[in-house]
C-alpha cells in the first residue's frame, strides 16, 4: 500500500471530520511549520488546496470551502516571503468563490483577497483586475438581495485595501476609475456614499478609524458593527484622492463630475459640495490647482444657468480652503464665463430665466472675490485685480461687458484696501485708469467705485494720513511725498473727469462727492491744492461750455457746493452763508442749474437728466454771480486752520487765468497767437530713443511723473497740445503721424535759445499721457514738472 505524500497528509489534517466544524487549529501549526521549512512543497500544497476547494464548492459544501480559504489565509501570513509559489492557486480559488452565488463565501473570499494584496511587492506581479471587478459588483449589490449590506461592506472594504496597497496605482486609475475606459470604481464608491446621504443629509463626511475583520467592522477595542458601507466608501475615496499625481488627479475629478452630472446632483448642491470638499482635503496641495481648473473647465460643458451657478458656488466654497496657486489662469476661466452670461441674457425672455442668469453672474463674481481674498499674498491679490482691469481696458469689450466687470472689480478693490496694512499698492491709481471711458454710465460706475474706496476705513492709513488729515508725522519723507503725489493725482483726475462735455448730472454729482471726500481726508493740504483748480473751473466754464450751457451751469454749481463743503468742514459759517447768498442770487436771476441743485446743507440733488437742447436753460452764469477769490480767501483765513495763511492762498490763486485752462476737448482757433503761445512756458519731457538704458531717465506708465535732467526740457504749446488724444509716441519714423495729429514736436537748440529757433526732434521722442496733460495744465499740483 502506497503512503500518501507528506504534504498531502499534513494539509489534509487541517480539515475537520465533521463538515460543520472549522479548521483544526492544532494541525494548522504542523502545516505552517512544514511550509516554512520546506518552501519547495508550497506549489503542491497550493495546488492541492485549490483542487479541494473547487471540488467542495461544486458540491456546495461551503463549510469545507471556508476551511480551504482559512488555510490560504494562514499560509499567506506565515509564508509571505514565498507567496509567489502558491499565489496562482490562491487567486484562482478567490475568483471561484467570487463567482459563486453564495453570499457568505464571497465575504470569506474577500478576506483572503485583502490578505493577498496586503503583501508588498507581490500583488503587482499578478493579474488581479478581474477580481477588482468582482469586488465592484459586490459593492453594487442591489438592496433587495440577501446580505446586501454585508456584501456592499465587504466589497468596499476590499476595494479600499486594494487602492491603498497596490503598487502600480496609475494603472488602477486607468483601468478602474477612468470613465472614458469604462471605469466603475469611482461611481461605485460615490453611489454608496450618496445612498446614505440621501437618507440622512446630515451625515458626517469624516474618516473614522475602522478596521474590517472577518466580515465585521470593528474598532481598535473590538466593538462590532462600527461603520457601514458609506464609511468604507469614504475611506476608499480618501485613498484614491491621496494617491493621485498631477495627471491622474484629472481622471479622478472627471469621474467625480461624471457621477454628479449623470445623477443630477448639482441642484441642490449639498452632496456635490460635501464630496468635492472631501476630495480636496486629501488631494495633495500641489494638485489643487488641477482640481480647480478641471472644475472651471467643466462649467462650459453645462448649459443650464442654475446648474452652472451651483457648480460655481461649489468652486467658491472649496477655494476658501484651497486657493489656487496660479491666480491668473483661474481668473481667466471665471472672467470668460462671466462675459458669456451676457449672451445667455439675450436668449432668455422669461423673468425666471433672467433671474437664473443674474444669480449665475453673482456666483461668478463671488467666486472671483473668494479666489482673490484667499490668495496667499498681496501680489497675487493685485494680479487678480489687474487682470480684471486689463479686460475692462480692452477695446473689444462692449459697454455691457465693462459694466459687468466693474461689478466684479469692486469687492476685490475693497478687499485689497482692507489687507494692505502699510504695503504699497497703487489701488487708487488702478481704479482711475479705467475712468476715462466714452460711456458716461461706465464713468459713473467708476466714480462710485472710487467713492467706496476713498470712504473705506483703511483709506486714510493707506494714503499715510493721520486723524487730522495731514500726512502722518512718523511717515518717512519719501513716502509722505508719494502720498501727496497720489492725492494730487486723484484730485487732478477728478477735475479732468468733471469737464468732460458728455457728462450727465449723475456723473458730476458722483465726482463732486469724491472731491468732498478728498477734502475730508487731506483737509488743509487738499484745499490749498484744489482752490486754484476750482476757480479755474469757474473762470473757464462759460467760454468752454458755450455749446452746452447746462454743463456750464452744473460746473458753477459744483464750485458752490465745493466751497460750501470747505466752509462746513472748517466750521466757517460766514463762508457757508456767502455761498448760499451767491446761489440764491443765481436762482433769482434764473442762472441756476435746473438739473443739479444745491441744497441748503450744501449737498447736490440730481433732479432729472440733462437735455442739451433745452431752450429754457440756455443762458450762462454772469460774472457778477461768480465767487470772488479774495472774499473766499478772507473768509477761509478767519478759521483756525488757515489763520495767517492768506499770503499762501493768494499766491496759489494769482496764476494767470490762461495758464489754468482745464478744458482740453476743443483746440484753440488757428491763428490766435495769444492762445497759441500760452503753452510755451510749460515744459514737456523729451526722452531719447534708448531712454530706459540711459541714467537720469525713467519712462513709467499712465500716471507717474518722468524724471529728467533740467537741460532736457522742451516746449510745447497748448494749442498743439489740445489736439492730442491719449498717449502718442513720436520719433523719426512717426513724422507723418505727428503732422496728421497736429502735434508739433520741437526741440530747442541750446546754442540758439536766445533766437528762439526750433528744429524737428529727429533723435528723440515725446511721451505724453493723460497724466502729462494734467501736469501741463495744473503745474502747482505736479511740482515735479
Amino acid at each position: 500500500m502506497l503512503r500518501k505524500s507528506k504534504y498531502k497528509r499534513i494539509t489534509k489534517a487541517v480539515f475537520p471530520e465533521s463538515e460543520d466544524s472549522g479548521i483544526v487549529s492544532h494541525e494548522v501549526g504542523n502545516l505552517l511549520h512544514y511550509a516554512a521549512t520546506t518552501p519547495s512543497k508550497l506549489p503542491k500544497i497550493g495546488k492541492w488546496l485549490e483542487k479541494k476547494g473547487k471540488t467542495e464548492l461544486e458540491r456546495k459544501h461551503y463549510s469545507q470551502v471556508e476551511v480551504v480559504m482559512d488555510a490560504f489565509n494562514k499560509l499567506i501570513d506565515a509564508c509571505d516571503d514565498h507567496l509567489t509559489l502558491f499565489a496562482i492557486n490562491c487567486l484562482n480559488m478567490i475568483e471561484a468563490c467570487f463567482l459563486d452565488k453564495n453570499s457568505k463565501i464571497k465575504i470569506v473570499a474577500r478576506e483572503t483577497f485583502v490578505r493577498f494584496v496586503s503583501v508588498q511587492n507581490v500583488s503587482g506581479q499578478f493579474q488581479i483586475s478581474h477580481l477588482v471587478h468582482q469586488l465592484i459588483d459586490m459593492a453594487n449589490t442591489p438592496v433587495n438581495e440577501t446580505l446586501s449590506e454585508e456584501l456592499r461592506l465587504a466589497g468596499l472594504s476590499g476595494l479600499q485595501v486594494y487602492v491603498a496597497m497596490v503598487d502600480d496605482f496609475d494603472s488602477v486609475m486607468l483601468k478602474h476609475v477612468a470613465v472614458d475606459r469604462g471605469g466603475q470604481l469611482m461611481g461605485t464608491v460615490l453611489e454608496n456614499i450618496y445612498r446614505v446621504f440621501k437618507k440622512d443629509p446630515s451625515m458626517k463626511f469624516e474618516d473614522e478609524e475602522v478596521e474590517y475583520v472577518a466580515g465585521k467592522a470593528t474598532d481598535s477595542s473590538g466593538n462590532l458593527e462600527l461603520g457601514g458601507p458609506e464609511t468604507w466608501a469614504l475611506k476608499c475615496l480618501k485613498c484614491l484622492a491621496s494617491r493621485v499625481n498631477n495627471i491622474t488627479v484629472r481622471t479622478l475629478i472627471a469621474a467625480l463630475l461624471d457621477f454628479l452630472d449623470s445623477r443630477n446632483l448639482w441642484a441642490p448642491r449639498a452632496f456635490a459640495l460635501h464630496i468635492t470638499r472631501y476630495c480636496m482635503e486629501y488631494v495633495q496641495r500641489q494638485h489643487h490647482y488641477n482640481v480647480l481648473t478641471a472644475l472651471l473647465s467643466h462649467i462650459g460643458e453645462v448649459q443650464e444657468p442654475l446648474i452652472k451657478t451651483n457648480m460655481v458656488l461649489v468652486i467658491a466654497h472649496i477655494s476658501e480652503y484651497s486657493p489656487p496657486a496660479l491666480v491668473h489662469e483661474s481668473m481667466t476661466h471665471l472672467v470668460d464665463h462671466l462675459l458669456f452670461t451676457l449672451s445667455l441674457e439675450k436668449d432668455r425672455n422669461e423673468r425666471q430665466e433672467l433671474e437664473e442668469v443674474n444669480q449665475l453672474q453673482k456666483a461668478l463674481i463671488q467666486c472671483m472675490s473668494v479666489i482673490a481674498e484667499n490668495s496667499h499674498d498681496l501680489s497675487q491679490k493685485g494680479e487678480a485685480l489687474e487682470f480684471i482691469l486689463e479686460y475692462i481696458r480692452a477695446e473689444k469689450n462692449s459697454s455691457a461687458h465693462v459694466k459687468l466687470l466693474l461689478r466684479a472689480l469692486q469687492p476685490q478693490v475693497l478687499h485689497i484696501l482692507s489687507v494692505m496694512n502699510g504695503m504699497d499698492f497703487p489701488v487708487f491709481e488702478l481704479v482711475l485708469s479705467v475712468a476715462r471711458n466714452p460711456d458716461r454710465t461706465i464713468r459713473l460706475r467708476v466714480q462710485k467705485l472710487l467713492h467706496a474706496s476713498l470712504t473705506h476705513p483703511n483709506a486714510a492709513k493707506i494714503l499715510k494720513l493721520d486723524a487730522a488729515g495731514a500726512s502722518s508725522g512718523d511717515v518717512p519723507e519719501g513716502k509722505r511725498l508719494a502720498s501727496e503725489e497720489e492725492l494730487g493725482f486723484i484730485r487732478s483726475s477728478l477735475f479732468q473727469d468733471l469737464t468732460i462735455l458728455s457728462n450727465e448730472p449723475e456723473n458730476i454729482h458722483a465726482i463732486v462727492k469724491n472731491l468732498h471726500v478728498l477734502v475730508q481726508l487731506n483737509r488743509t493740504r487738499e484745499v490749498c491744492g484744489a482752490l486754484p483748480v476750482v476757480f479755474s473751473v469757474q473762470d473757464r466754464a462759460n467760454m468752454e461750455c458755450e455749446n452746452s450751457p447746462s454743463l456750464g451751469r452744473s460746473l458753477h454749481t459744483v464750485v458752490g457746493s465745493y466751497l460750501f463743503a470747505v466752509g462746513r468742514l472748517f466750521n466757517s459759517k460766514p463762508l457757508q452763508e456767502y455761498v448760499l447768498q451767491i446761489m440764491d442770487k443765481r436762482k433769482k436771476e434764473n442762472q441756476a442749474c435746473r438739473y443739479l441743485k444745491m441744497q441748503k446743507d450744501g449737498h447736490l440733488n440730481v433732479t432729472k437728466k440733462r437735455y442739451r437742447n433745452d431752450s429754457k436753460d440756455n443762458s450762462q452764469v454772469s460774472e457778477e454771480s461768480f465767487f470772488e477769490r479774495e472774499k473766499v480767501i478772507k473768509l477761509l483765513c478767519m478759521t483756525k486752520e488757515f489763520q495767517g495763511r492768506e499770503g499762501e492762498l493768494t499766491e496759489n490763486l494769482s496764476l494767470d487765468s490762461e495758464s489754468k485752462r482745464v478744458f482740453v476737448d476743443g483746440a484753440d482757433d488757428e491763428g490766435d497767437d495769444e492762445k497759441a503761445n500760452v503753452g510755451s512756458k510749460w515744459n514737456v519731457v523729451v526722452v531719447p530713443k534708448a531712454a530706459e538704458k540711459e541714467p537720469g531717465f525713467t519712462v513709467v506708465d499712465f500716471h507717474a511723473a518722468i524724471e529728467y535732467p533740467s537741460e532736457k526740457q522742451h516746449d510745447l504749446s497748448l494749442a498743439d497740445f489740445a489736439a492730442l488724444h491719449g498717449e502718442l509716441l513720436c520719433n523719426q519714423q512717426a513724422a507723418h503721424r505727428v503732422q496728421q495729429d497736429a502735434l508739433t514736436c520741437v526741440r530747442r537748440d541750446a546754442q540758439a535759445e536766445d533766437t528762439g529757433m526750433f528744429r524737428d526732434g529727429e533723435d528723440s521722442c515725446v511721451i505724453l499721457s493723460p497724466a502729462s496733460t494734467l501736469a501741463l495744465i495744473f503745474p502747482p499740483l505736479f511740482e515735479v514738472w
